[in-house]
């Protein structure tokens, strides 16, 4: 069993530049159009959201528990009414850019699809509102 679990974190690990190129050219949109239309600035700590779907609610939870063991926080599991999917919420506060969040996006992809097929969705961005101790 060592043997498996350690292939399938290569897997997950190991992003070749032709799988960040495809999510690059994307993500690449959504940084130029943050850019031309807010004030926010993405190169300091954002709050940053991922989302996974199944057609289970099991496995997102497992999934989420997961996440928060690599430092993401839980925000919410709910079933869509109308595709009668759940999705999962997590978010982590931090600075990403280009290269880091296009890796993240190909890992978390192939990570959603060893949890029993969970599918990644992709991401969202806003200023990180945590307070700050000197604001307190």
């Amino acid at each position: 069993m060592g043997l498996s679990v350690c292939v399938l974190m290569a897997w997950i690990y190991i992003v070749t530049p032709s799988e960040k190129a495809a999510r690059a050219k994307e993500n690449k949109r959504v940084f130029d159009h943050i850019k031309e239309n807010t004030k926010w600035n993405v190169n300091a700590n954002m709050l940053y959201g991922y989302f996974f779907i199944n057609e289970y609610e099991e496995p997102l939870r497992i999934l989420g528990f997961l996440l928060r063991i690599g430092g993401h926080r839980f925000v919410d599991i709910w079933k869509d009414e109308e595709t009668k999917k759940y999705w999962l919420h997590v978010e982590k506060v931090q600075v990403q850019n280009l290269d880091s969040i296009s890796t993240k996006d190909v890992r978390f992809k192939k990570f959603g699809e060893i949890i029993f097929l969970s599918e990644y969705d992709g991401w969202d961005v806003g200023p990180d509102l945590t307070p700050t101790k000197a604001g307190k």
